[in-house]
């Protein structure tokens, strides 16, 4: 459930880099070229906050989409 603030099954909303817009079910993806990581953050409360962070690391420079999620 991306939305805690509603009853239901919500899909998260994927926004890109951009920073959080205090709605909740949003999902952004950051990459942090020091480390070759990928930094994936949920915000499902929508207080601006990440709730849960997910590390990837991909291969071959591909870059996180949308597409990439099932949310």
């Amino acid at each position: 459930d991306a939305d805690t603030t509603q009853d239901g099954d919500q899909a998260f909303a994927f926004i890109g880099g951009d920073a959080f817009g205090h709605h909740a079910g949003e999902l952004r993806a950051e990459f942090d070229q020091v480390n070759n990581v990928w930094t994936v953050q949920g915000d499902v409360d929508g207080d601006g906050q990440a709730d849960f962070t997910l590390h990837v690391t991909t291969l071959g420079g591909h870059q996180i989409v949308a597409t990439d999620f099932t949310v």
